[in-house]
C-alpha cells in the first residue's frame, strides 16, 4: 500500500470516526433539515417528506442499515457548503458536511450509482465540463500550458495548477498567465484533463483510485522545484493546502491565485481604472477557511472600485450550489435569483465570484439582471488593461445548444470529441439554464 492510500485511509478512518460521534449525539429532531435550502427544493422531490423521518434514515444508513431514495437525495442534493445554516440549527452542535461527504461513500459501498450528469465535473472524464467547453472555446494544440511535465524541466517559482473547471473557462487562464507574466514572475503553467488533486475521486469513494490521483498531481508539479502551486480553483487550493499534506508528503505550498496576488500586490502596477461597484459573491472555501478579506484587500487595492456587501457575506455567505445543480438540474433555481437579487439590492455594477465553479453558475443568468458578472482574476486583468473575451458566458446564456455548435464549428471540428458526442452531451449542461 502507498503512502497516499494509507493517507486516504486514515482519512477515511477518521471520517468513520466523526460518524461514529454524530450517530451517538443525533437526537433525530431533523431541525437540520427544516433549515435546509436543498431539502424544501421541490424539484428534490423532499419538500413534503417529516424532516425527522428523513433524518432517521440517515441516521439509520450510517449504522449499517439500507439506503432509500430520501437519503440518496439528501446525499448527492447537498451542496457541502451549508454548514453555516444547518449546523447552528442542531440542538447539539453537530457538523453535517462530513457526514453527508460519508453518506455519499456509504451509497457507493451498497452498490448505489452516481446521478447521472455528475461526470459533469468528474476530472479526466471524457464529457467532464473542462473537455467539452474548453474544446468549445479554445484549440488543444493553441493552449498555452502544458499538458505533461517535461523529462527534465526547468527550475521555476510558482507552477500555475490549470484545474479541470478552468480548462472550461480559458479566458481566466489566459488571463493568469498574462497577470504573471506582467509581474515577472518566473513559473510555468499545466493543467490536464486527468491531473487532479484527487478530491473529486475521494468524494466518490474511490480511495485506491484517490490515492493514484493525488499521487501523480504532487509528483508531478513537484518536478518544477517551485515552493507555491497557484490555482485557479478555490477548491484545489483548499484541498491542496489542507488535506493533501494529511495524505502524503507535499513540497510546495497551494494558494488561491487572489491569495498570491495579494501577497505580490506590489508586483502590480493598474493602469486602468475601473470605476465600477463591485459586490462579492464569497467561495465556500474561503467561508471554511475565513479567508474572505482576501478578495476585499485585492479588490480594494484596484484604483477606481468601490465595495458593497450583499446581505449575506462572510461568515454568513450562501453557497451558490453548484454540486446540487449539477446532480439535481434546477434544483437551485429560487437560490440562484435570490443571490443575484441581492448583488443588485446592493447596487451593484459587478457581483465578482472567486471561485470558478460559482462562476459557472452564476454567468449565465448575466443577461437577466442590470449588472455584470466577473471572475476575481477578470477584474484584476481588467485593471491592468488585459482582456479576453469570455464566451462561457455567452454559451451557457444561450441555452441552443445548435446554435452554439453552429457558432463553434471551428472547435468543435479540432476537438477528440464528435459532433454526436457534443450533440448528445450538451443539452445537459445547456437545459438547467433554459
Amino acid at each position: 500500500m502507498s503512502s497516499a492510500q494509507e493517507g486516504y485511509m486514515a482519512l477515511k478512518a477518521g471520517m468513520e470516526i466523526s460518524l461514529k460521534n454524530f450517530v451517538e449525539k443525533c437526537i433525530v429532531c431533523g431541525r437540520c433539515l427544516e433549515v435546509c435550502p436543498v431539502f424544501s427544493e421541490p424539484k428534490l422531490e423532499l419538500a413534503g417528506k417529516e424532516p425527522a423521518a428523513v433524518m432517521e434514515k440517515i441516521v439509520d444508513l450510517l449504522k449499517g442499515g439500507p439506503p432509500s431514495e430520501e437519503v440518496y437525495r439528501m446525499a448527492y442534493g447537498c451542496s457541502m457548503g451549508c454548514t453555516n445554516i444547518c449546523k447552528p440549527a442542531c440542538p447539539e452542535g453537530l457538523d453535517l458536511q462530513p457526514v453527508f461527504m460519508a453518506l455519499g461513500h456509504r451509497l457507493r459501498e451498497e452498490g448505489e450509482g452516481l446521478p447521472p450528469l455528475s461526470f459533469h465535473h468528474a476530472p479526466g472524464h471524457r464529457y467532464g465540463f473542462g473537455h467539452i467547453f474548453g474544446d468549445l472555446q479554445m484549440k488543444s494544440s493553441e493552449a498555452p500550458w502544458l499538458k505533461e511535465a517535461p523529462s527534465e524541466p526547468e527550475t521555476v517559482d510558482v507552477v500555475l495548477f490549470v484545474s479541470c473547471v478552468a480548462q472550461g473557462m480559458p479566458h481566466l487562464v489566459l488571463e493568469s498567465i498574462e497577470i504573471l507574466r506582467r509581474m515577472g514572475i518566473k513559473f510555468v503553467a499545466i493543467g490536464a484533463r486527468d491531473l487532479c488533486c484527487g478530491i473529486a475521486t475521494f468524494m466518490t469513494a474511490n480511495i485506491e483510485e484517490a490515492a493514484k490521483v493525488s499521487e501523480k498531481y504532487v509528483s508531478t508539479l513537484s518536478k518544477f522545484g517551485a515552493n507555491k502551486v497557484v490555482s485557479i480553483c478555490c477548491t484545489c487550493s483548499f484541498w491542496g493546502n489542507t488535506m493533501l499534506p494529511q495524505i502524503l508528503p507535499v513540497p510546495f505550498e497551494s494558494l488561491h491565485i487572489t491569495e498570491f496576488l495579494l501577497h505580490n500586490i506590489d508586483k502590480l502596477s493598474f493602469t486602468h481604472p475601473l470605476d465600477k461597484v463591485v459586490a462579492i459573491h464569497d467561495s465556500c472555501t474561503q467561508r471554511q477557511l475565513g479567508k474572505w478579506d482576501i478578495s476585499r484587500r485585492l479588490l480594494q487595492a484596484i484604483p477606481g472600485i468601490s465595495l458593497v456587501e450583499m446581505e449575506h457575506n462572510k461568515e454568513h455567505n450562501i453557497c451558490c450550489g453548484a454540486m446540487t445543480d449539477t446532480n439535481f438540474p434546477g434544483a437551485m433555481d429560487a437560490r440562484h435569483f435570490a443571490r443575484l437579487d441581492e448583488a443588485m439590492a446592493a447596487g451593484a455594477d459587478v457581483m465578482m465570484t472567486v471561485c470558478p465553479g460559482c462562476q459557472q453558475v452564476f454567468c449565465a443568468y448575466e443577461n437577466k439582471y442590470p449588472f455584470e458578472i466577473k471572475n476575481a482574476v477578470t477584474l484584476v486583468a481588467e485593471a491592468l488593461g488585459i482582456h479576453y473575451e469570455d464566451k462561457l458566458k455567452k454559451y451557457l446564456a444561450g441555452v441552443d445548444a445548435e446554435q452554439l455548435l453552429n457558432e463553434a464549428i471551428e472547435y468543435v471540428e479540432a476537438s477528440d470529441l464528435s459532433l454526436l458526442e457534443f450533440r448528445n452531451v450538451l443539452p445537459g449542461y445547456l437545459k438547467k439554464h433554459e
